[in-house]
């Protein structure tokens, strides 16, 4: 049965803690606890131990509150800065045909028709650089093996490609995605 702190005190209070066989040791390496007549008894170590722990977080969490306090700007108080995206729109290109690389006698190639993700400012030029977008896509598709393009790893690094491909001729705004809408390697 353990003893709550107010019985403690009401019994060295009383004189009760003269009677008692066993006394709390305070050495520094004393245990916060010890066991008279069968009961479990809470020293009073345990008090100055919590209170230097109270202060020991007090000193560290004080400074950082008194600088998040006073490094706060009230002169732009409810004023916040967000980049508004401008419109999102989507262009097509046209089916892409392109021979694969191979090693074998036998010639594989690849189909697709990808939807490029753009800004609306960039919509024109875009378009404008549409011929030249194409052409480089066949390059760098005639320079991969057909193994290059299998599973979600060879859609994935087929997307990257595109995307570069398109972020170089229209540089400013880029590419927010590229959309496969048919993908075909025979």
């Amino acid at each position: 049965m353990i003893e709550s702190n107010g019985a403690i005190a009401a019994a060295h209070a009383a004189g009760a803690a003269a009677d008692e066989a066993s006394e709390v040791d305070a050495s520094p390496g004393a245990t916060a606890c010890s066991v008279v007549r069968g009961k479990l008894r809470l020293s009073r170590l345990r008090w100055p131990i919590a209170a230097q722990c109270g202060m020991v977080v007090l000193l560290v969490l004080a400074p950082a509150l008194l600088y998040l306090v006073l490094s706060n700007d009230r002169s732009e108080v409810g004023s916040a800065y967000v980049a508004v995206p401008s419109s999102i729109t989507y262009h097509q290109l046209p089916e892409i045909t392109a021979d694969l690389k191979t090693s074998h006698r036998r010639t594989h190639y690849v189909q697709l028709a990808a939807v490029i993700e753009v800004a609306e400012d960039s919509l024109v030029n875009l378009q404008a650089q549409q011929a030249l977008i194409i052409a480089d896509v066949q390059i760098a598709l005639r320079d991969l093996h057909r193994q290059d393009l299998s599973g979600a790893a060879g859609v994935e690094r087929l997307r990257g490609m595109v995307t570069s491909i398109v972020a170089r001729h229209i540089p400013p705004a880029g590419v927010h995605a590229v959309l496969f809408t048919k993908f075909l390697v025979d």
